[in-house]
């Protein structure tokens, strides 16, 4: 029963176990101009196979999000798929996984970016160092292109001493729009509002509209399909996070998003 349960869950947030799979998912949201970007599943899960899977991705998508603890070795496997994006006119993301890794993630952006100008990488707003990590990016002598997120780990983070989450629902909400404002009043700087909170996404519309900035909204795929197609329709820049893999790598992406802050929400989604 439960097999069944994960196998439905499955097709509802991941786009195909294979690329090949995934590009019927990918020609249907293409058709409607909505932009992908791909993901492996799996993580602190190195394979020697990685980097050529992120690679390969590129020839379907023109951003594929990367998963440092994927990587052997990080900065050369990094700047290795940075650098065939780049051939192909493509980009990359650096994905933000649990606490342990996120200082080497935003080590290996700054390193990247000095090389090359085509990767973004993602914050999590219920981090108490988030704000402190957005200002040390904007600080930085390049351009950045920041995915801001709320996170989706708080389950197991919330549990570590010292606790690196906010407890509050509130302080994550609100920490989401200081840093969404002070990432649209950078001058130096990309917002990617990655959300489906429809104070957050009308927070940011407002503040954009008064700044004259583009800026682009994210979701990941299977979930507020009836809010991307209304940002899309108003013209804004939609782009869908599509993960690729089997069920057993994806157990855990899957089990997060029914872990979702707003489960409901997530629920509903599984009916559409």
């Amino acid at each position: 029963m439960m097999n069944i349960l994960f196998r439905f869950i499955s097709k509802k947030f991941i786009a195909g176990s294979t690329p090949e799979e995934a590009m019927i998912s990918w020609n249907r949201l293409k058709s409607e101009g909505v932009n992908i970007t791909a993901n492996i599943l799996g993580e602190n899960s190195y394979t020697p196979q990685y980097v050529d899977r992120c690679i390969e991705l590129l020839r379907y998508v023109d951003n594929v999000s990367i998963k440092p603890s994927a990587l052997s070795t990080r900065y050369l496997n990094l700047e290795y798929i940075a650098q065939e994006a780049k051939r192909y006119g493509k980009s990359i993301c650096l994905d933000m996984e649990d606490y342990s890794v996120k200082n080497e993630t935003i080590r290996l952006y700054e390193k990247i970016i000095n090389v090359h100008d085509n990767a973004s990488i993602a914050i999590q707003t219920y981090l108490r160092d988030s704000e402190r990590d957005v200002k040390r990016l904007l600080e930085l002598d390049k351009k950045v292109s920041i995915r801001l997120v709320r996170g989706a780990y708080w389950k197991s983070e919330s549990k570590k001493i010292p606790c690196p989450v906010f407890t509050n629902k509130y302080e994550t909400d609100r920490m989401f729009h200081i840093l969404c404002d002070k990432i649209l009043e950078s001058e130096n700087s990309e917002l990617i509002c990655a959300t489906y909170n429809k104070n957050s996404i009308n927070h940011v519309i407002k503040k954009s509209q008064e700044l004259n900035k583009e800026v682009e909204f994210q979701f990941i795929y299977g979930v507020g399909k009836s809010i991307w197609r209304d940002l899309n329709k108003q013209g804004y820049r939609v782009r869908l996070y599509t993960p690729v893999g089997d069920i057993i790598s994806g157990m855990g992406y899957l089990l997060r998003r029914l872990n979702d802050g707003n489960r409901l929400f997530v629920l509903r989604n599984l009916l559409e």
